[in-house]
């Protein structure tokens, strides 16, 4: 079973990264206003943080309390760097390079528990997807799932290939 000291630093920042970031990734793909992007917020939050539970020891450590905030730390800094860009083009084309290389580092020193680590991202996406209703107004309306967020966690599986 892999542990965080099986990994480089750049690995390991990677797939410590990745689940967070493709919280982050839904949550700009929708339009849930104010209200809806607090609850995507903390759903993302709190279903990385609930893989302290997890079966898998490796995704237990990417969600501990320090490895959180380290990985909160390095998305925030590195989000300082739109430069021209969109904010939700640049989450958006960083989180699927991050994924892209969490996998690849996966597949190369934990291919058995890569299915494990896909499904738990992919939970997080989902679930962050779910949590509030977009396009409507004052929570009414609109719809649970937005075509946006359906196309970002499209992006975020093929990443994930």
């Amino acid at each position: 079973m892999a542990t965080k000291t099986d990994f480089t630093e750049q690995e390991w920042a990677a797939i410590a990264d990745a689940p967070q970031m493709a919280g982050i990734a839904v949550m700009v793909a929708g339009a849930s206003g104010i209200i809806g992007s607090i609850k995507e917020a903390a759903t993302a939050a709190s279903t990385v943080f609930g893989g302290t539970t997890h079966a898998d020891e490796l995704i237990r450590s990417i969600s501990g309390k320090d490895e959180m905030k380290a990985s909160q730390e390095r998305i925030r800094a590195a989000m300082g760097s739109f430069g021209d860009k969109d904010p939700n083009t640049w989450v958006r084309e960083q989180t699927i390079a991050t994924l892209q290389r969490a996998n690849a580092v996966m597949k190369a020193k934990a291919p058995a528990a890569l299915a494990t680590y896909h499904e738990w991202i992919l939970t997080i996406a989902d679930k962050v997807a779910n949590a509030a209703r977009e396009g409507g107004f004052l929570g009414f309306g609109g719809v649970r799932v937005s075509e946006e967020e359906q196309k970002m966690i499209a992006a975020i599986k093929s990443a994930l290939e």
